[in-house]
């Protein structure tokens, strides 16, 4: 399985799911099987920003309706993919 290349895929998530930098540097992280004490030291974040910040990604990614869900599925096949075969789109 290939390494993300961080920019480019930061700079995807970012774009296309309008996610701030912490945001999509948060679903790296936890693509990569972080822990939440692993996400606060690594983001220098306490627990209640944490908690700010997974709840600003879900609501970006999944939303409320049933529709939305179908947001979260897709960005994690997205992150995958791109981690798997390095083709961002």
């Amino acid at each position: 399985m290939g390494t993300l290349q961080a920019p480019s895929i930061l700079h995807y998530l970012q774009h296309e799911y309008r996610l701030t930098r912490t945001e999509a540097r948060l679903c790296e992280f936890l693509l990569r099987g972080n822990t939440r004490p692993d996400l606060r030291r690594l983001l220098g974040i306490n627990e209640n920003c944490l908690k700010w910040h997974l709840k600003q990604l879900y609501a970006k990614t999944i939303g409320d309706s049933p529709h939305e869900r179908d947001k979260l599925q897709k960005l994690t096949q997205l992150v995958y993919r791109l981690q798997s075969e390095q083709n961002y789109p």
